[in-house]
């Protein structure tokens, strides 16, 4: 898998319904817009050939001078769909065929090249490999306002992105997808395929509230 063609989607076209009107894909952190962030660990990689990083129609003319100011050549801009899934469908309609699929969410802008690196190593011999944290939190399931069941810990974990899949098993599970599914290592998971979780990075969190911008900075400040 080290010598593999690597094309990777990032979904980025989100409506930001958590972020009190700031739109999180042109927010500023160290000088840069998030989506920036985002998108630069993959530069850095040499089995990426391509990328497809997929926008709202109001940020489509944002993206493209990004995209031009850094000289981005390998990246592509699509108008992404109302939802992540069908943007992640979309993506892969504009990507080239490859040998692997990284999906990265576009609000997780501290994606480090050390993980980029892992999950492409830890795929060999898989369908697919997402990287996977503990939650520090006791994790139940509740009916209604009733705790039905607690789980042990290391029971449980939380996934993250980028996930990486073989080209021909995803292509092949959004061809024939019903229904909504979580994550793409779900749609995979429902077809009958391996999935390997190898541990991620607590620092790659996921901008969902504008507090996140607070904690995203820190961690990109301390890389500096």
């Amino acid at each position: 898998m080290a010598l593999s063609r690597i094309g990777i989607v990032i979904p980025a076209a989100g409506k930001s319904l958590r972020m009190e009107r700031m739109d999180k894909v042109r927010t500023e952190l160290m000088h840069k817009p998030l989506l920036y962030w985002s998108v630069s660990a993959f530069m850095n990689i040499s089995q990426v050939v391509e990328i497809v990083v997929l926008v709202s129609k109001q940020n489509l003319a944002f993206a493209q001078k990004l995209v031009e100011e850094e000289s981005w050549s390998s990246v592509k801009l699509a108008l992404g769909g109302e939802e992540r899934q069908s943007s992640v469908d979309k993506g892969l309609s504009f990507l080239s065929p490859v040998d692997l699929v990284g999906i990265h969410d576009g609000a997780r802008p501290c994606l480090s090249i050390d993980l980029v690196q892992r999950g492409i190593s830890e795929i060999e011999g898989w369908d697919g490999a997402v990287p996977v944290i503990l939650p520090t939190d006791t994790v139940k399931r509740v009916e209604g306002d009733e705790v039905k069941f607690s789980f042990n810990k290391g029971e449980v974990f939380l996934t993250q992105t980028p996930q990486f899949f073989r080209y021909d098993a995803l292509i092949s599970c959004y061809e024939k997808i019903e229904g909504e599914v979580q994550d793409d290592a779900t749609l995979l998971e429902r077809y009958g395929y391996r999935i390997k979780a190898f541990p991620g990075d607590p620092e790659n969190i996921k901008v969902t509230y504008p507090w996140d911008l607070v904690s995203a900075s820190t961690i990109l400040k301390m890389r500096q």
